[in-house]
């Protein structure tokens, strides 16, 4: 029971790197999601345990900044981050740990004051920022799944801690771990962090080594008791990956499904995490112009000279090795640099002191100005010069050659580019000459044309005008004969009245009687007379209108022929027209490709000569480095 206890095996622990400073809590910024994602009534319980009363604040800032709720850091009564610490007023912390257990806000910022005395079952996440003592993290982390659900506690430690053990090569085996290895252990170890803290626990010391016994041990033990299995951080490091991608989507509906598989959580609409941005350094970027060997052999060459520094000023037994005080890592600080470390005739020891973080014994800065010194008059960095000067002269050589093939080939493509062009322009001016000529003779035909259908038309007018002249003739001799035969109608009609008017006076009846039989008869007489005229005169002018008719459809149908002719002819001349241009601008097209064929042609010739030249110079240091062995293994 008590080893159960002290085990906790409903607690997931996942550690992670810190990429920003502890006082910083910037890595807040990829944990917490903006409230219009996550809402305060939706987030997961949470506290974060911070080691100093102001960091407390500065969470919160954080926390605020990552939620995008501005000034609320201020607010005592926030809704959704408050502070705990030991200077807490009592009433203040009843009130915030009523209020928490009653849900009125999910996240705390607090200090080891929280982790006594209290019994919060609400609590499913838990944080704590930066290296401390195991038991003490076992305390706060503790503070998560006392309802009986798993918890999560997340442990951001520092990539390294200044004059600490930053890796498992810095412990000895065997050795009795102090609080401060112990605290360094836990942020290095790669074996199970729960059996790790269980160790701790119970014999008082971080496990490093995967054949520890105490380990294999405690391992058995949990596997014969059924303990649940360790699903993340050194134990499963992908699934870690994971949750922590997704850890920004997490809420209290789906913390426990996230945590079985973290994997369900779709990025479809990705949650942006603020970054802050770094400081730049005061130095600039790496300003090292060495090849990667000769930049390694002096790395090498510091590491060896400090190692000697400090076996003559501490003897040969140190109670820490000289890699605590400078190793790889500050020799490569000082190599990205050395173009401007190298500045002037003295070289700049505020800026070797600056870049090594600081001179942890007098005379420190000064050896490693000697040490430089004495590298630069070495054989090996002398050779390294001569060959570089070799590589030079043979670089110019090279470009002195290259350039002049490239300037025979660009005065032979510039040949070929006017010959080709010469050939275009006749092309051309031939082309241009053969439809400047057809457009003539178009031309010249097309006026043919309108000039015979303008003599035929005005033919053909003369010709209507002559007939139209006749037939108005004809009708004015046929309307003469017409007048004529009516005149000699009505004088018969009146000498044939006068008659009958003189007979009325001799005869009264008789002469009465023979005079309606007269009038009569000259009645019938003159209409007899004008029948076979009428006739006649319907059907000239019928004929007439017939022949009107058809003058005007043979008209009409000339009228259209010669629209459609010359509607056809206006068609091929724009067809023309526009094959003419098409023509052009294939012309065109095809012009402008030869010219970026060529361009193309000349950059991939420029390109391959760069790299002919790039392989050549690698080459030649390579020879360099094969060909000196000895010089290399005395500079080292």
């Amino acid at each position: 029971m008590i080893d159960g206890e002290l085990t906790r095996p409903e607690i997931c622990f996942i550690r992670v790197l810190m990429d920003y400073t502890l006082s910083s809590c910037d890595d807040l910024l990829r944990i917490f999601a903006p409230h219009t994602t996550t809402s305060s009534a939706d987030s997961v319980p949470t506290i974060i345990y911070s080691g100093t009363r102001n960091q407390t604040f500065q969470v919160m800032k954080v926390v605020n900044e990552a939620r995008k709720t501005r000034k609320h850091k201020y607010d005592p009564n926030d809704k959704f981050v408050r502070r705990f610490h030991s200077c807490t007023g009592d009433e203040e912390k009843v009130r915030t740990m009523e209020e928490f257990g009653s849900s009125k806000f999910p996240v705390i910022s607090a200090t080891m004051a929280l982790g006594l005395g209290q019994n919060l079952k609400r609590v499913r996440f838990v944080i704590h920022m930066g290296r401390s003592d195991p038991a003490a993290i076992v305390q706060m982390v503790g503070r998560c799944g006392r309802d009986g659900n798993v918890g999560l506690g997340l442990l951001f430690m520092e990539p390294s801690r200044k004059n600490g053990r930053n890796n498992v090569g810095d412990f000895e085996e065997g050795m009795v771990q102090n609080d401060d290895a112990r605290m360094d252990a836990l942020a290095v170890t790669p074996l199970c962090l729960r059996i790790a803290l269980a160790l701790d626990n119970k014999i008082g010391y971080i496990p490093l080594l995967v054949n520890d016994p105490n380990y294999l041990a405690e391992q058995k033990r949990e596997q014969s008791l059924g303990f649940a299995k360790c699903k993340f951080s050194n134990c499963f490091p992908d699934e870690a990956e994971s949750l922590m991608k997704a850890i920004q989507h997490v809420n209290a509906h789906n913390f426990d499904d996230i945590l079985n598989d973290p994997t369900i959580i779709k990025n479809n609409q990705p949650i942006i995490t603020m970054k802050r941005k770094r400081r730049q350094n005061q130095y600039g970027k790496g300003s090292c112009q060495y090849p990667t060997n000769v930049a390694e052999n002096l790395e090498k060459h510091l590491v060896h000279q400090f190692e000697m520094f400090y076996i003559r000023l501490l003897g040969p037994k140190p109670e820490f090795p000289a890699s605590v005080f400078f190793n790889i890592t500050q020799a490569k600080a000082i190599v990205g640099l050395i173009d401007q470390v190298l500045q002037g005739r003295d070289y700049d020891a505020g800026r070797i002191e600056h870049l090594i973080g600081g001179q942890m014994f007098e005379g420190q800065v000064e050896s490693l100005k000697l040490s430089i010194a004495e590298w630069i008059l070495s054989d090996y960095y002398q050779l390294h010069l001569v060959k570089l000067a070799e590589l030079d002269q043979f670089t110019e050589q090279e470009g002195v050659q290259i350039q002049a093939e490239m300037e025979a080939e660009l005065l032979r493509l510039q040949a070929i580019s006017a010959a080709q062009f010469l050939a275009d322009k006749n092309a051309k001016a031939a082309e241009k000459k053969m439809t400047k000529d057809r457009l003539a003779e178009e031309r010249a035909a097309l006026r043919l044309r309108l000039a015979d259908d303008c003599a035929a038309e005005k033919q053909r007018l003369s010709d209507e005008k002559t007939a139209k002249k006749l037939r108005i003739a004809e009708e004015k001799k046929a309307e003469g004969i017409r007048a004529s035969q009516i005149r000699a109608s009505e004088n018969v009609r009146s000498a044939q009245a006068q008659l009958n008017k003189n007979k009325k006076v001799l005869n009264d009846s008789t002469v009465e009687d023979h005079t309606i039989n007269n009038n009569g008869a000259a009645e019938d007489y003159e209409d007899q007379s004008k029948s076979p005229d009428r006739a006649r005169l319907a059907e000239e002018i019928n004929s007439e209108l017939k022949e009107e008719a058809n003058a005007r459809a043979i008209r009409r149908s000339k009228a259209n022929a010669e629209r459609a002719e010359k509607f056809s002819l206006i068609s091929e001349q724009k067809k023309r027209r526009r094959q003419s241009i098409e023509d052009k601008k294939y012309q065109a097209q095809a012009s402008r490709e030869v010219r970026e064929r060529k361009i193309f042609v000349n950059k991939q010739r420029q390109n391959h000569n760069r790299q002919v030249i790039e392989e050549m110079r690698a080459n030649l240091l390579n020879a360099d480095i094969n060909c000196s062995p000895d010089q290399s293994s005395s500079g080292t």
